[in-house]
């Protein structure tokens, strides 16, 4: 695996897009819906222009609307690069947490369910080990 690390945010993020294509606000939709968790429209800009200059993001412009006033939105996507990291990063986590791929059922159901969870563990991990300020 390339040496790239990701902040909790990029994460989140990037498991958002695994399903494709989405705006800001359905990404930000997508991160409260299964990781249970808020990143914020200003962070998540900052984390899709790392995301990008990393090489693991792409974006497009979409169409104009009368709806929005004739403005656009920008839809961002993983690259194949994304992709591929990401996949690595949840096999790796699955080591980290114990299970193994073979000859186990719980591995493929933690296989299965790993992009809706995946931040929510990471989030109690750090959460928990953060001292009270």
């Amino acid at each position: 695996m390339a040496d790239i690390n990701l902040s909790m945010n990029e994460f989140k993020v990037l498991a958002a897009l695994m399903d494709g294509e989405k705006y800001g606000l359905e990404i930000i939709d997508f991160v409260k819906n299964n990781a249970k968790t808020t990143i914020y429209l200003g962070s998540l800009y900052n984390v899709l222009n790392g995301l990008s200059k990393k090489g693991l993001v792409e974006s497009r412009w979409g169409e104009e609307s009368s709806k929005r006033g004739g403005n656009r939105r920008r839809y961002y996507s993983l690259t194949a690069h994304g992709e591929k990291h990401y996949t690595e990063c949840q096999f790796a986590i699955i080591r980290l947490l114990g299970l193994q791929q073979s000859h186990s059922s719980l591995f493929q159901v933690a296989y299965i369910y790993i992009n809706s969870i995946i931040a929510s563990v990471f989030n109690r991990m750090f959460i928990s080990r953060v001292p009270n300020a």
